[in-house]
């Protein structure tokens, strides 16, 4: 084994630790840990890091995989490794156990691999499935765990299986919008994308992945949280927080959603939501309403535009705007979302002017709108 080898081996190694490590004291029920048994515990992951890593190669479709020419390395370190650190002992990851993940609800049109996705189609580990341009899929993961990735986004399945009899599921998200729902206590979840990894226990977020890196943002529960390029100890993220982890950055720090970013993340958790409804459903009646309600709510998501700055102007700060247009309001939204700033209608689409940028949302949304004048 060569030296870079070993060196980018016990650098996964340590990220896993970490992880686990930060989760399990997060863990409400969680023993006080004592620091010579954290101590014996990694150690012995070391010594046992061979067969630990053959255990990564024969089971994870995201295993180590070797590039020619370049001799490029990528590693997707999941959950397969627990640390039972309480106990010191090491549990490795039980495949195959009947974990069943399939896609419930679509908009649009994607792809798993080079064949079509459809309603009721099964995943398996190594599948890659990508979304098309103002597309989306809803996935149940052993009914305890759903996923929803948005438009032009790209996951790629990695290993199902069961730890401790709990559901556990490694992803990992190369590129666009995933969001996350699981059932506190019942599912152990891994997530990766090319800067960070992530280790889940009960919680619903979002990452977000683009060229430049990822953006982590919970809405509820806790996501521990590290740098994937460059190792350090975990961040805790938790609810209504988010985190930026940049390509190149080792600094991590989590900072508080604003009000655009929590509403963006209560419409993706309603869409998981009224999935979920559809996906138990029987009447036929009530099945085709539910999936009218999804696709308004999805449409609306991407005309919403969260974060768009016209034509890349600076942001301005509210008195600014006052300034500028005279005056600010309140704007209320049917789906609970509220922006202050400067609004005007266009026809089937209005532009509110807030801080953060133009937010363009349908006219049809709108509830009410308060004078801040």
């Amino acid at each position: 084994m060569s030296a870079s080898r070993d060196n980018n081996e016990d650098k996964m190694l340590l990220r896993l630790i970490a992880i686990e490590e930060a989760k399990i004291r997060a863990a409400a029920d969680a023993p006080r840990l004592a620091a010579d048994k954290i101590e014996a515990v990694k150690n012995r992951l070391f010594a046992e890091k061979d067969a630990i890593l053959a255990e990564f190669d024969r089971e994870s479709a995201l295993q180590l995989q070797k590039k020619s020419g370049r001799g490029k390395v990528w590693a997707a370190v999941g959950v397969a490794a627990m640390l039972v650190l309480g106990a010191g002992v090491v549990t490795l990851w039980r495949g195959g156990q009947g974990v069943e993940a399939q896609i419930v609800t679509m908009q649009g049109s994607a792809k798993r691999g080079n064949e079509a996705l459809t309603v009721g189609m099964k995943l398996q580990p190594g599948e890659t499935i990508a979304t098309n341009a103002k597309s989306s899929a809803v996935t149940h993961w052993g009914g305890v765990v759903w996923t929803m990735q948005g438009q032009n986004a790209k996951m790629v399945v990695g290993k199902v299986g069961k730890i401790d009899g709990r559901p556990a599921i490694e992803l990992e998200n190369q590129a666009g919008l995933v969001f996350v729902v699981a059932e506190k206590g019942k599912a152990e979840i891994s997530l990766r994308t090319p800067t960070v990894v992530m280790a889940v226990r009960g919680t619903s977020f979002s990452v977000s992945v683009t060229t430049e890196g990822t953006v982590l943002k919970v809405l509820e529960g806790t996501v521990e949280a590290a740098a994937a390029e460059k190792p350090g100890a975990p961040v805790r993220v938790e609810a209504k927080q988010k985190l930026a982890v940049m390509r190149g950055k080792s600094e991590l720090r989590a900072t508080a959603l604003d009000d655009g970013e929590v509403a963006q993340l209560m419409r993706l958790s309603k869409i998981v939501a009224l999935s979920r409804e559809r996906a138990a459903e029987k009447d036929a009646g009530r099945t085709a309403a539910l999936a009218k309600e999804i696709e308004t709510l999805t449409n609306e998501m991407y005309a919403a535009a969260e974060t768009q700055t016209a034509n890349g102007a600076p942001q301005m700060t509210l008195a600014d705007i006052r300034k500028k247009y005279g005056k600010v309001s309140k704007v209320n939204l049917k789906t609970g979302a509220s922006y202050v700033g400067y609004f005007v209608l266009k026809g089937a689409q209005m532009e509110i002017v807030t801080p953060r940028g133009v937010i363009r949302v349908p006219t049809a949304q709108l509830k009410d709108v308060q004078d801040l004048n």
